[in-house]
């Protein structure tokens, strides 16, 4: 007698256009997080470039005071003398400087008083409307 062989069950299966569709879904997403993410760095980068462009020119512009004061005196030093703000061109198109130049008390260094030999010189350079989009620097010029 011959042996009969079980009969094989092949199941086949297809994939339906919602598996499709879900599978296209989730991958739309995955691939909007990742691109969320790179836009986020980028921003970053560019705030931090600018960030260290404006602080170069504030810097620069607070070595220039300091050089006036050295050959000028420290009465030279006042709002009067400087560009105030100063739209700066070329390669720093879009950077603004503002000097604000008073007189401080001895004792704190911080509040206004005129006649005290000690000039509070603050520059900020900014890039944007934003306080988020400048670099204050402080300095102090004394009359001694």
């Amino acid at each position: 007698m011959p042996i009969k062989e079980k009969p094989t069950i092949v199941i086949k299966r297809e994939v339906s256009f919602i598996e499709i569709l879900c599978g296209v879904v989730i991958i739309f997403f995955a691939f909007m997080g990742a691109l969320s993410a790179y836009k986020n760095s980028m921003d970053k980068t560019i705030s931090q470039q600018y960030s260290a462009k404006a602080f170069n020119l504030s810097k620069e512009k607070l070595d220039e005071i300091m050089k006036d004061r050295s050959l000028h005196g420290y009465r030279y030093i006042n709002n009067g003398s400087y560009q105030n703000p100063e739209k700066l061109t070329g390669e720093n198109t879009g950077f603004v400087r503002h000097i604000d130049i008073y007189e401080v008390k001895e004792s704190d260094l911080l509040t206004a008083q005129a006649g005290s030999d000690y000039k509070r010189v603050n520059v900020t350079t900014s890039w944007g409307p934003t306080p988020e989009q400048s670099v204050s620097i402080s300095t102090l010029v004394t009359n001694h």
